[in-house]
């Protein structure tokens, strides 16, 4: 399942960082939770995807791969519990000195992640689908209809 991510075009932005909180593969042990696809420096080196363990074990990221949008492979024995997060960076000395106070990283990815839209693709160590979110800043999405379900907000 592919989830959509968008913002409107006739909005200004100084940047785009998405929180990915829509229609995630039921099964999925690992969650794409945020995408940073177009910092405000214009600097591609900002960029991140952070990840999500949203199971109750502990996972082993070694062999999981991002496949599409960027290239990345945890080659390593990457640990990820309950509830943790990983921050997936673009480069680790841009994102180190922008987020000082952020321990939770690994990178440093190949490629740049468009900065209207993108497919991001994370397959695990025997290249099985663990998530894919789209996204985008313009297109069309799901109209916001009032009712009972949106609590008058």
């Amino acid at each position: 399942m592919i989830t959509m991510i968008g913002l409107f075009s006739h909005r200004k932005l100084l940047e785009v960082t998405i929180t990915c909180c829509c229609l995630h593969a039921a099964h999925a042990q690992v969650r794409i939770s945020e995408v940073m696809y177009h910092p405000a420096s214009e600097n591609p080196a900002e960029e991140y995807v952070e990840l999500q363990n949203v199971t109750a074990t502990n996972l082993n990221l070694a062999g999981w791969q991002f496949t599409k949008g960027i290239a990345f492979t945890f080659s390593n024995s990457v640990p990820l519990a309950p509830g943790g997060r990983i921050v997936v960076v673009a480069d680790t000395n841009a994102f180190a000195t922008k987020y000082p106070t952020v321990t939770n990283y690994i990178g440093n990815w190949t490629g740049v992640l468009n900065n209207s839209d993108e497919t991001i693709r994370l397959e695990d160590n025997l290249g099985n689908l663990v998530d894919e979110v789209f996204c985008a800043d313009e297109g069309d999405y799901a109209t916001r209809v009032r009712g009972a379900q949106d609590y008058n907000h």
